[in-house]
């Protein structure tokens, strides 16, 4: 992403260049919203929306955004690994 913001953000007008930080922080939560639609649904962003949970997802680390996505692409029927469960238990 360096190599994009230097290469093609770094050449824009200079009264619109975002900072390196704040351009790697727009790709970092945009990969985060991303990795959940691809487990579920686009429709999952309205729901984030409506709940004001942006921030919350935003904040998240890694790893617990990959397990959410998991989760819904490939829920567990038994209930031990149910993402309800697992919402009850993780906190953003």
């Amino acid at each position: 992403m360096r190599h994009l913001y230097d290469s093609v953000v770094a050449k824009l007008p200079h009264a619109k260049i975002p900072p390196r930080n704040t351009f790697l922080d727009w790709h970092r939560f945009g990969c985060k919203f991303a990795s959940l639609v691809e487990g579920g649904t686009v429709y999952l962003l309205l729901i984030i929306a409506g709940l004001d949970l942006r921030w919350s997802i935003a904040k998240a680390y890694g790893k617990v955004i990959k397990e959410m996505a998991g989760l819904l692409r490939a829920p567990d029927d038994t209930g031990k690994h149910s993402l309800s469960a697992w919402i009850s238990t993780e906190r953003l």
